[in-house]
């Protein structure tokens, strides 16, 4: 079914189980909060997401009666500048109109899609797959790092700031950004609210050339219509309206669950082959067992599993010590399962994150597997083979653990066997993965400082390193004065940032233990400072470590940050970004000095 703007301003009924999925296409800029509200609430619901568009929800409107008819919602009000509303500064602040980024009210456009605006124009750069291994690829050529042509563009987005939970970076797209030909990058993202519904958004406006060529103009651009783009779309849209249980990710991952041995595998490490007759340690000699939770037992070399209630099985990789065991050179899990008709359990791979001391846990359901080899069978083996990229958020360089759980029916039993990580070339890398060591906080640090911005240079588009640096406008003012960088920001929504690496790279600051800088900045003034990593392949956008500061005493300051001090542990050589943001104090708008931003000892 069709909706308008109006339809949604005007509470036209679109939450489950009326509908699963909403999708929103076009140059769709300007939104009123009735509009916004209703979308949220549909999937707060439930409802899932598709913008196959960008720039989206840039702009907040209201709408009013006609000034001759007097027909309600008629004209569409937009001041551009929140001061200039007459709202401004009442009781009804909420309805002023200016960017949803901005005060009063910020409500910032990535809350709702994952990401936010940040540049145009961009002309008809290619999309670069980040993520190759999501389950959108599943049926396409790509792989991590291709690219396709020409659907990046006019007005493209990127993640900046807090945005949706168990967000993944599927694109990273890096263009060439006005005549300094500096690069930033575009970001296509898949999320997952913790009710199961999806959120994706392309960060491109162009997406719809790649699906359909009809009148598009000039001629070259109907070249770009392509056969993956249309690939992904189906999935999408295919998962979006059956979509799996809240916690496990769809059965369609990347690259197909296959009933053989993986025909060019490289070689496996052996976890469980259960020949020994142990119920308590595995073939690497670490820990196993179900904690008395499932009447297990160990007999022709399998394990056999009886459920109970709450029952669980496990065999380590890592050690309760605050080890992770790297198994960044596979990319699979391969093991071999028996189970009545009507089973269901969880296959879980527990890995750690930078500190390797907190444990995330990733889940995929193994009835979904046994689906694709005609079900289950108690005397005859079903042998799965599953990419990593199938479970949300795993960290293979950091693995700890290997999880069976919530067997379903209560009383069922389940026998395994052949327990092992493998590399597989089939599953979209021609050989082992590369990827950087753990991350552990630096022991030692000899490292001279390394400057990342002196502000000598005087493109405030450009850091010591070369690389971006920009408040993409949402500053009043940004200028240079004095080998400073002078910043005003309107509202704590307002940032800055200067990168540390391109895009796809990483930049390793494990020789450092901290960031330091000189800042002026006014009493009772109150900012973030943030770090901004990538995955563990270096290829998207994973996460941030931030910490708010305070205590300025309106003089000249210089900060010094240990990685220890940041609200989460600092993967320090996955680093990327380092960004200022939240200001806030009074008199508002708050203004600081910036100078000598370094990676210190």
């Amino acid at each position: 079914m069709y909706f308008d703007n109006q339809d949604l301003h005007n509470g036209y009924a679109i939450a489950p189980p009326r509908f699963r999925t909403g999708i929103i296409v076009g140059h769709d800029e300007y939104w009123s909060n009735e509009m916004r509200n209703a979308v949220e609430a549909a999937r707060n619901q439930g409802l899932s997401l598709a913008f196959f568009a960008a720039n989206v929800c840039f702009w907040k409107v209201r709408f009013e009666q006609s000034p001759t008819s007097g027909q309600a919602n008629r004209v569409m009000v937009i001041y551009r500048d929140a001061d200039k509303d007459p709202y401004f500064n009442t009781a009804n602040s909420n309805m002023v109109t200016t960017r949803w980024r901005w005060d009063p009210n910020p409500r910032p456009e990535n809350m709702l899609l994952g990401v936010m605006y940040n540049y145009d124009p961009v002309v008809d750069q290619p999309l670069v797959v980040a993520d190759g291994l999501h389950w959108m690829f599943k049926g396409t050529s790509l792989r991590t790092g291709s690219s396709i042509p020409g659907l990046l563009g006019y007005e493209v987005d990127e993640t900046l700031g807090s945005t949706l939970p168990n967000l993944r970076v599927v694109f990273e797209s890096p263009y060439t950004f006005n005549e300094t030909q500096l690069v930033r990058n575009s970001h296509g993202v898949m999320s997952r609210m913790p009710n199961g519904a999806f959120t994706f958004a392309t960060g491109s406006i162009q997406w719809a050339w790649g699906l359909d060529n009809d009148l598009v103009t000039p001629k070259e651009r109907r070249l770009y219509m392509n056969d993956d783009i249309k690939q992904i779309t189906r999935n999408i849209l295919a998962v979006f309206a059956d979509p799996p249980a809240p916690g496990l990710e769809p059965l369609m991952s990347a690259y197909n669950v296959v009933a053989n041995d993986c025909p060019s595998a490289t070689g496996g490490l052996v976890l469980n082959t259960f020949s020994s007759g142990s119920l308590v340690a595995n073939d690497l000699g670490r820990a196993m067992n179900d904690d008395g939770t499932m009447s297990a037992s160990v007999a022709g070399g399998r394990l056999s599993l009886t459920s109970t209630a709450n029952g669980y099985w496990y065999s380590m990789l890592g050690n309760s010590g605050g080890t992770c065991f790297d198994g960044s050179l596979y990319n699979a899990l391969t093991l071999t399962v028996r189970a009545p008709p009507g089973t269901d359990f969880q296959i879980q791979l527990q890995s750690r994150d930078s500190s390797c001391m907190n444990t995330v846990t990733s889940i995929v359901s193994a009835a979904q597997y046994a689906q694709t080899q005609g079900g289950w069978s108690a005397s005859a083996d079903r042998r799965f083979i599953i990419p990593f990229g199938a479970f949300p958020n795993l960290a293979p360089g950091k693995l700890t653990a290997l999880v069976l759980a919530k067997v379903t029916p209560v009383g069922a039993t389940v026998s395994i066997d052949d327990v092992m990580l493998t590399s597989c070339a089939s599953m979209g890398e021609s050989g082992p993965i590369s990827q950087p060591p753990v991350d552990n906080p630096p022991r030692v640090c000899s490292s001279s400082a390394l400057a990342v911005d002196t502000f000598a240079n005087a493109n405030m588009e450009m850091n010591d390193l070369g690389l971006y640096t920009s408040d993409d406008d949402t500053m009043t003012a940004m200028s240079l004065s004095s080998g400073q960088l002078r910043l005003t920001a309107p509202d704590p929504g307002a940032y800055w940032y200067t990168l540390l690496a391109n895009a796809n790279q990483c930049r390793d600051m494990s020789s450092y233990a901290a960031i330091q800088f000189s800042i002026q900045a006014p009493v009772g003034t109150k900012l973030i400072l943030q770090l901004q990593f990538r995955n563990d392949r270096c290829k998207g956008w994973e996460g941030s470590s931030e910490l708010q500061l305070a205590g300025f005493t309106g003089a000249q300051q210089t900060i010094r940050v240990p990685f220890t001090d940041f609200d989460t542990a600092v993967p320090a050589s996955r680093l990327f970004a380092v960004s200022v943001f939240g200001l806030s104090g009074s008199p508002a708008p708050i203004s600081i000095s910036l100078d000598d931003l370094v990676f210190a000892c």
